[in-house]
């Protein structure tokens, strides 16, 4: 993973110093088709994501079952049903082949990814841990104080963390709303 990150890095830092605010959201697409050095970098790039997408298609397929089949029945995916495991396979495998066979453009995708992920994961799902872990519970985090000292523990506990998670569903919302309707 760390060798990903660093091939992405070496191949994303000399690219934004050289094209500045005109980089185009796919750091490759602002070089020339034909240039032999540009051309390595692509098929870096295709070995990098070759070895990154069965450790992203494991979590996938682990959030997924845990999502359709929580409750009661909810298995850990070792455990569960050769049919499940090749169908939750097969299901996940074939969207993403119709994305990138529908998908003309990665740097959308990678946008969209960013915008919905990487916000999510600083600024939803921190503060919402930190409610549910301070509180125990999302009915005594909102719960009436006993005393002011109290009541002013709770509100930083809660007003803080409700107020990033709103900035941060904001954020995403309007990242989004400029990758899918405002063109380039």
């Amino acid at each position: 993973l760390m060798a990903a990150v660093g091939i992405c890095m070496l191949l994303s830092i000399p690219g934004y110093l050289t094209f500045g605010a005109d980089t185009k959201s796919n750091i490759l697409t602002n070089y020339p088709i034909d240039d032999p050095l540009v051309i390595a970098c692509r098929c870096i790039y295709i070995v990098v994501m070759t070895l990154v997408y069965p450790m992203s298609f494991f979590v996938c397929r682990h959030i997924v079952n845990a999502v359709v089949w929580r409750g009661d029945s909810h298995q850990p995916i070792q455990s569960i049903s050769t049919a499940r495991f090749h169908g939750l396979t097969a299901a996940i495998f074939a969207t993403t082949v119709g994305i990138t066979l529908v998908v003309r453009d990665l740097g959308v995708v990678m946008s969209l990814t960013g915008s919905l992920g990487a916000v999510n994961l600083a600024f939803v799902f921190p503060p919402a841990c930190a409610l549910k872990l301070a509180h125990g519970s999302w009915q005594r985090a909102f719960a009436s104080p006993k005393s002011v000292i109290e009541a002013k523990i709770k509100l930083k506990q809660v007003v803080c963390p409700v107020f990033v998670m709103i900035f941060g569903v904001c954020a995403m919302f309007s990242s989004v709303y400029e990758t899918v309707f405002v063109a380039e």
